[in-house]
């Protein structure tokens, strides 16, 4: 498995996204900041939100509550 190496400033992005959202008052920010902590990878296709949406993790206590995306996939 090739290891994948995070400049400063993706993981920069990645812990500011993180920790603005865990700053947001109630429980979404709370729930979106540790999804994002789990899945999200500036390597990857889409911004956070689109990770999330796409996560297919069922064992995960968070998964029905996780961020959706608006649109149905059809």
């Amino acid at each position: 498995m090739k290891a994948v190496t995070r400049t400063t400033e993706e993981l920069d992005h990645r812990d500011r996204t993180i920790n603005r959202l865990r700053e947001t008052t109630g429980l979404r920010g709370k729930i979106d900041a540790m999804c994002c902590y789990c899945i999200y990878d500036p390597h990857q296709k889409g911004a956070w939100r689109e990770q999330v949406a796409n996560c297919d993790d069922k064992v995960c206590p968070l998964f029905e509550v996780r961020t959706k995306s608006a649109r149905r996939k059809t």
